[in-house]
């Protein structure tokens, strides 16, 4: 099952009442946080996407508890570098498929994920946030979408067998 939540209030999924998606843009799809189940979220052009990623993956998406907080820090790493340096609509979609948690970020923009060639970036303001990506996942990468326009960078989790 699949279904897109739209924090402006919109969503494909059938059966949900549209008055209470607007006043709770971070609104929970019956069905969806069931293991397998594929999750969309497409946020706004806003200041706020990280924060509503955040509060949306901590209550709606059914985390494994071993890997929530590794899985919020990356996705608001890679929802913060495509609102800053891509282009509007992103959406995050999460597969969670325990022991595993499956993560990709797509936006608008064509240009390449600039990856830092040490960790120099971690003691800047910015630039670190794919180096942290690279250092906890198990697995990540990008792909352009074809035809285009945009991209989506990923990464996946392993709840048994992650990197140390």
């Amino acid at each position: 099952m699949s279904s897109t939540i739209d924090p402006r209030g919109f969503t494909d999924a059938p059966g949900v009442d549209a008055d209470a998606t607007r006043q709770n843009p971070i609104h929970h799809v019956s069905g969806t946080a069931q293991q397998g189940a594929r999750q969309v979220l497409v946020l706004p052009d806003s200041a706020d996407a990280v924060q509503l990623t955040r509060s949306w993956l901590a209550s709606d998406v059914g985390l494994p508890p071993d890997l929530a907080e590794d899985a919020i820090l990356l996705t608001s790493e890679l929802v913060s570098n495509a609102v800053r340096h891509g282009r509007p609509e992103v959406e995050v979609s999460v597969h969670v498929t325990p022991p595993s948690v499956h993560v990709a970020v797509a936006d608008r923009a064509d240009s390449r994920p600039l990856f830092p060639d040490e960790p120099h970036g971690m003691t800047n303001r910015s630039g670190g946030g794919l180096y942290l990506v690279a250092s906890m996942a198990t697995g990540w990468g990008f792909q352009h979408h074809y035809p285009g326009p945009g991209k989506t960078v990923w990464f996946t989790l392993y709840g048994l067998n992650r990197r140390t």
